[in-house]
């Protein structure tokens, strides 16, 4: 049972647990390796008479490009989070700071997608809500797009006119 799991009401089930896309972590990966084959050249081609002096400013240089390349980024990704159950859709981002979306089924009136050449090939996209005041929320990089699409506009005709 995750975090999200927790404040479900009777009756209410989950349906969809998920993540953002995977690609997102791409760009850590690589900076990772980018990173790793800096890190082992300027040690290697680091003037003796720099030594070890260079060496622990080079380690200090790559440890904060670290945190803000690799650490960060899989850290947002895996704190954000989206639940889809029967009655609502709830959205949990953040690390320091958590925001919180708490959507019932009953209060969207439209769902719609976006997805780029880059989605597209990735399987992933944006899920667009609508609410009945008007509101968009968009959801970012989810996986099988399509595939949410359709179950999300299922389980809004389904379960969202009863106000369950």
């Amino acid at each position: 049972m995750t975090a999200l799991d927790e404040g479900l009401a009777d009756g209410e089930k989950v349906v969809v647990d998920t993540r953002r896309s995977v690609a997102f972590l791409v760009a850590p990966a690589t900076a990772i390796i980018v990173l790793a084959m800096f890190t082992g050249g300027g040690l290697a081609m680091m003037p003796t008479l720099w030594k070890p002096y260079g060496s622990f400013v080079l380690l200090i240089l790559v440890a904060v490009l670290a945190l803000f390349g690799v650490v960060l980024p899989v850290l947002r990704w895996w704190t954000t989070q989206c639940l889809i159950t029967n009655r609502r859709i709830k959205v949990r981002t953040g690390i320091a700071v958590t925001i919180r979306h708490d959507i019932p089924l009953s209060h969207i009136q439209q769902v719609s997608r976006s997805v780029s050449l880059l989605d597209r090939i990735l399987g992933s996209g944006s899920l667009k809500l609508t609410m009945t005041s008007g509101q968009l929320l968009v959801i970012p990089g989810l996986p099988r797009i399509g595939w949410l699409h359709s179950l999300v506009s299922e389980l809004i005709w389904a379960y969202g006119n009863r106000g369950a």
